[in-house]
Order: structure tokens, then sequence, then C-alpha cells
């Protein structure tokens, strides 16, 4: 799987982002608080629905924004898809899949594979059993 481009609407920092991407290792270079991390961020909450930073959705969304829109062109061997993820601060979050709107916001688990390590996923040898069992439990949504 390659993500081929990454647009992002009022999320986090960004009011909007057009972001190609290239085969390979793509570097994220800027100084501290330009929003690096929240391109991981947003690339992690497409592939999981979870944020690696905050619990809920709600964080994302730029401040004083009604929702925010992430779209996510990834292709695979033969085929390319389009994840759009909307997360409303109402409530009635949405998410299409080529264009298509989905039934279930937990449909577009899986289109997309990621993982992230932080400095806070030394939790999983330091602290209890449980943080190892929420870590395990979130690789393996991404199976």
């Amino acid at each position: 799987m390659h993500i081929k481009h990454l647009s992002l609407s009022n999320f986090r920092n960004y009011s909007t982002l057009e972001l190609p991407l290239q085969p390979g290792v793509n570097l994220l270079v800027g100084r501290n608080g330009q929003g690096k991390t929240n391109l991981v961020e947003a690339i992690f909450y497409a592939a999981t629905l979870n944020s690696h930073r905050v619990s809920g959705y709600l964080p994302l969304v730029k401040h004083q924004q009604d929702k925010a829109v992430m779209r996510i062109l990834a292709g695979f061997e033969d085929r390319e898809n389009l994840i759009e993820l909307e997360l409303n601060v109402s409530g009635a979050n949405r998410t299409r899949i080529n264009r298509s709107d989905t039934p279930r916001v937990r449909d577009v688990l899986g289109l997309v594979s990621a993982v992230i390590f932080s400095p806070e996923d030394l939790d999983i040898v330091k602290r209890d059993p449980s943080n190892r069992r929420a870590f395990i439990d979130d690789l393996l949504v991404q199976l």
C-alpha cells in the first residue's frame, strides 16, 4: 500500500492542506509546532479511527470550526481507494470510500494500514498488562 495523497480541511492546525506523497520514504521536516505530528496523526486516524494522542475525535477539529475533513488516496497493487472521513462537532460523522457513502464509519478500517510508535509506547513494557492488551488490540485491528 502507498499513500499517494493526503488532503486535510480544518484538521488540527491545518485550514487546508494538499500533500502529494511519493513511493518510498517521505520526510516531514519543519520547526516545532508546525504540524508534522498532525500529518502523521491524520494518516493514523484514517487507518484506525483512533488518535495516538487524544481520546475522542473532537480535539482533531480545528478550533471554532464545525467539522474536519481528511481524504487519503491510497494505491494498492492494481487499484486505488479514496478514503474520506468527515468529523463533525455535532457528532454526525461520515465516511466515504471512492466517493460513495458507507453505511458505517468502521467500514474504512483495513483500507489503510498504519503503525505508529511514540515515546508513550514504552508504557507497554513499563506498566501493567492492560496497556499491553490495548496495544495488541490496536495492532490486531490492522490485520
